[in-house]
This record gives C-alpha cells, sequence and structure tokens, in this order.
C-alpha cells in the first residue's frame, strides 16, 4: 500500500514524467494512476478479507510480471519490490533487485537493445493469490 501511495502522489503532484509522443500522454498517465490506484485499493481490501481484493490484486500483480523494451514500446511497472530475470537482443542474461515503485510505458522510441524481462517475485505473488483463491472458494 505504501508504493500505491507514493504513485498516487506522484501522480496528484504532476511529477509523472511523460515521453513520448504526445498522443499517449493520456492513456500513459490514465494506465500509471490505474495501476497504483488498483495497488492501494487490493491492499485495502485484502486487509478487510474481501475477495474484490483477491481480484484487484492478481491483476496489479500480474501488470508487474513482464518487462518489455523494444522500437515501439517500452513497459515495466512494480511496486515495492522487484527480482527480474531479463534477456536482451545481444544475448545478455540479467537479474536485476530493486526496491520501490517504478512505472514506464513509452511509445515510439527506438532502443538500441531490445529485452524481455520477467519479474520473478510478482510471479510468486500471483501463484500465492491464486492459491489463497482456491483455498477461499473451496472453504
Amino acid at each position: 500500500m505504501l508504493g500505491a501511495l507514493v504513485g498516487l502522489s506522484v501522480a496528484a503532484l504532476g511529477a509523472l514524467r511523460i515521453t513520448g509522443p504526445t498522443w499517449t500522454n493520456p492513456l500513459i498517465a490514465s494506465v500509471a494512476t490505474g495501476f497504483f490506484g488498483a495497488l492501494g485499493v487490493s491492499g485495502i481490501l485484502l486487509w478487510r478479507n474481501d475477495r474484490l481484493g483477491l481480484r484487484l490484486s492478481l491483476l496489479a500483480q500480474l501488470a508487474q510480471v513482464p518487462g518489455l523494451t523494444t522500437g515501439f514500446l517500452e513497459y515495466r511497472a512494480q511496486s515495492p519490490a522487484s527480482i527480474s530475470l531479463s534477456l536482451d537482443s545481444a544475448w545478455n542474461v540479467g537479474l536485476q533487485a530493486d526496491v520501490g515503485s517504478f512505472f514506464t510505458m513509452v511509445f515510439g522510441r527506438s532502443a538500441p537493445i531490445h529485452s524481455v524481462s520477467l519479474n520473478v517475485l510478482a510471479v510468486g505473488c500471483v501463484f500465492a493469490l491464486l492459491r489463497a483463491g482456491r483455498s477461499l472458494t473451496s472453504a
């Protein structure tokens, strides 16, 4: 919930740095605000043992699983932490651990190296949430 608070505060204060073609700015701002908003609402609802919190949290975690850098799109989301495995077009394999709230979505930037990453921490959270959902439905 702290990551959601930081992310929403940055968006509300207008400190959200948006790059790329002008037509994409409202889309990127909406997606970033939706991501951090879903994190906050899902945290509150999970705290209250609400089923909707489980679903929202699952969506928020799924949004954090992929990382992508191509010639058309760059995307990455994390809050509050990530452990990412990556592979780039130069065949470099990497492992990166981060703490903090982060959201990037850039359209139309030519990246010199393309990469794909997988946030294994978010994948673990997805599996835990799916397991918790099954135990709720069987109870």
